[in-house]
């Protein structure tokens, strides 16, 4: 599992296609499920640079809709049980760590 850690200030997209660029994907990975918050062009230029199918449905406000796959973004779902699982625990919700790595390492844990 590879994540990092951002500032509160910072968007979730900046951090995401920095995940994105950065990381190396197993020939066995085709498509990368993500939610309305990247569905920008700039996600479909970087996921086709490392062969990847970006799923991600297009928000209500654009123009021009695109057709994504519904079957691989409900997978997505599992993600997002998995976010909601550890925030109920308090330490990670309020953030008590000071330290990245002690966060991190809770996290993992």
């Amino acid at each position: 599992m590879i994540f990092s850690l951002s500032p509160g200030n910072e968007s979730d997209f900046t951090a995401g296609m920095k995940l994105i660029q950065d990381s190396i994907f197993p020939d066995s990975v085709e498509y990368l499920a993500m939610d309305k918050g990247y569905s920008f062009y700039k996600t479909f230029e970087v996921c086709e640079k490392k062969n990847l199918t970006a799923v991600v449905p297009p928000k209500k406000n654009f123009k021009d809709q695109w057709l994504y796959d519904k079957n691989i973004y409900l997978y997505r779902n599992e993600i997002e049980r998995f976010f909601n699982r550890i925030k109920n625990f308090r330490r990670v919700a309020t953030r008590y760590d000071k330290l990245d790595i002690m966060f991190s390492s809770f996290i993992l844990f």
